[in-house]
């Protein structure tokens, strides 16, 4: 349904028909969740031409769109999302081509990723830390307020 979904509003947004696709995906799916990725591409009348990693796409779309193309540098790509953690090392640089043209190329270096990490996580651990320091310094559980987890949670949240 989402991918049928993303097809009609490609559809409205170019005012044609949109049939074939690039999908990115977190880089710790495995071949069973990419497979059933396909599938749904299939069944929502998409060709997919690539499953692409989603810092891999960054990367890319950061090469399109930078200014300098004329120096070698390193960019890194950091994503965090509610549940996963994902970062990628890219180099940039230009090299001579077969053809004895100067073309830019993009290297991705290093990936690491966790599945179980996200922000949720980090909110967590903050939420914790500081409820166990206050419990230290004033006596109070504030465990026992969820008022004040909650008013908690939403300042960690912002403060991250």
């Amino acid at each position: 349904m989402i991918l049928e979904n993303a097809k009609e509003m490609a559809e409205r947004f170019a005012e044609g028909h949109a049939k074939d696709c690039v999908i990115t995906v977190p880089s710790f799916y495995n071949r069973a969740q990419r497979i059933s990725l396909l599938v749904a591409a299939q069944a929502a009348g998409l060709k997919v031409l690539s499953l692409m990693n989603e810092n891999v796409g960054a990367a890319i779309y950061y090469g399109v769109d930078r200014f300098d193309n004329t120096t070698t540098h390193l960019a890194v790509f950091y994503n965090l999302g509610a549940s996963s953690l994902q970062v990628s090392l890219a180099k940039y640089d230009v090299i001579m081509s077969s053809a004895g043209k100067l073309v830019e190329n993009i290297e991705v270096l290093a990936h690491a990723a966790d599945e179980w990490l996200g922000g949720r996580t980090i909110d967590a651990t903050l939420a914790k830390y500081v409820i166990d320091e206050y419990k230290k310094k004033s006596g109070l559980d504030l465990n026992e307020s969820p008022r004040a987890i909650a008013k908690l949670m939403s300042s960690i949240n912002k403060l991250k």
